[in-house]
């Protein structure tokens, strides 16, 4: 499964990580988000998390969210990134 950025095989791989998290772990979900290209907005639809604040570059572009968990209140900075598609790099705040 190529890809001519990145490997199409990680969402295969992310789909897997899935499953054994839920079999294997009593963590809760928003664990799955560290180190992930997970859209916070999604996310917020879904009603897995609140963005607790959005801060801009120069008036105009995301830079980051902080991100609060619904279910166990843990908050995320989440750093908006763009190369050949967007994608979000999630770490504990």
């Amino acid at each position: 499964m190529g890809g001519v950025f990145a490997p199409n095989q990680r969402f295969v791989d992310f789909a897997i990580k899935v499953i054994e998290f839920h079999r294997d772990s009593n963590e809760c979900v928003c664990n799955l988000y560290l180190g992930h290209g997970v859209d916070p907005n999604k996310e917020v639809a879904k009603g897995n998390v609140k963005i607790l604040e959005t801060v801009r570059m120069d008036g105009k572009w995301v830079d980051f969210y902080t991100v609060g968990c619904e279910k166990c209140s843990d908050k995320y900075k989440v750093i908006e990134r763009e190369s050949h598609h967007m994608w979000w790099e999630w770490a504990k705040a």
